[in-house]
């Protein structure tokens, strides 16, 4: 789970992020922060870009990563642009699951007008070898 918020001001934008780590299951895996390292920039006017490095044998599921405005921030659904991925079956949903691997950039419009637009951003990832990391709201 992340916290996202985007700083516009004169000298151009500021991004800062916040990651909440749930506990692990084992020793042996990797931190959510390490295993899907954000990433966060601005690309051309309002459009901005969140990127994931998902370290070897670990991914990301595409259906359960989801982006939305918080306190007031609008963010049009629509203009939420999630990349390609890998189909793999997974036991654990039963049923098969678009994942990333390696590498996710999301690409969202920023709302006209939002001076502090604060976005909240949930995903869930597992690691190749069998932990998947809980998916939570944002609190």
């Amino acid at each position: 789970m992340m916290n996202l918020t985007i700083h516009r001001g004169l000298g151009g934008a500021l991004l800062a992020l916040s990651l909440l780590n749930p506990a692990l299951a084992e020793d042996n895996f990797l931190e959510p922060a390490q295993a899907f390292k954000p990433s966060v920039s601005i690309t051309e006017g309002r459009t901005a870009q969140l990127s994931f490095a998902i370290a070897p044998g670990y991914y990301l599921y595409r259906e359960r990563t989801e982006i939305s405005g918080l306190e007031g921030t609008r963010l049009d659904a629509s203009s939420v642009q999630l990349p390609e991925g890998l189909t793999k079956f997974d036991p654990n949903f039963g049923k098969d699951m678009v994942v990333w691997k390696q590498q996710a950039t999301l690409r969202f419009t920023v709302a006209p007008g939002q001076a502090d637009a604060r976005y909240a951003v949930r995903y869930q990832g597992c690691a190749e070898q069998g932990l998947c990391y809980p998916l939570k709201p944002v609190s």
